[in-house]
């Protein structure tokens, strides 16, 4: 008799031992990542900056993450349909991005999506694919954004909002 009681103290006191040891999972650990993004496009070189990648997106996020970014067009796979003469139509783009935060680390990635250049809205869906400084945890997160682009001369602006979602 004395064997089983000491058997269950060992038990509930392992018991115990688990559920104090073993860390809670906050529900805010499946929510994804938000936040809102503004960037500026310069047209004062383009077409010709197209060559060189000298022309491209700049900007900042906030919210769950903050930093600056950069959007890199892939020119070469990005195309425009439409109505025959219409001036405006829909574009379809391809973009890589990089996310340089202030507190340190960076994540990048890939997008493809679409732009209606006569409403000025767009949307986009992609991955990142590389993370540095304790941000390796983000590879493989989804990425959604949507917001409005607006001509501002010289060139672009937008503003976004977004998140990131675990795989």
């Amino acid at each position: 008799m004395m064997k089983k009681g000491w058997a269950a103290v060992f038990a509930a006191s392992m018991l115990a031992f688990v559920l104090v040891s073993t860390p809670a999972v906050s529900a805010a650990e499946d929510e994804p990542l938000q936040g809102v993004m503004d960037a500026a496009f310069d047209l004062s070189n383009y077409p010709a900056c197209t060559e060189d990648d000298s022309c491209f997106w700049v900007g900042t996020v906030s919210g769950d993450l903050v930093g600056g970014i950069e959007i890199h067009e892939l020119w070469d796979q990005n195309y425009v349909v439409g109505k025959p003469g219409a001036p405006l139509g829909i574009e379809h783009f391809f973009e890589t991005f990089r996310i340089d935060l202030d507190s340190g680390g960076w994540v990048s990635g890939v997008d493809a999506g679409v732009w209606n250049q006569e409403t000025g809205k767009f949307r986009a869906n992609g991955w990142v694919m590389y993370a540095s400084g304790g941000l390796e945890d983000l590879i493989g997160y989804k990425l959604h954004e949507s917001g409005m682009v607006a001509f501002e001369a010289p060139g672009f602006t937008l503003s976004a909002e977004w998140f990131l979602a675990a795989p």
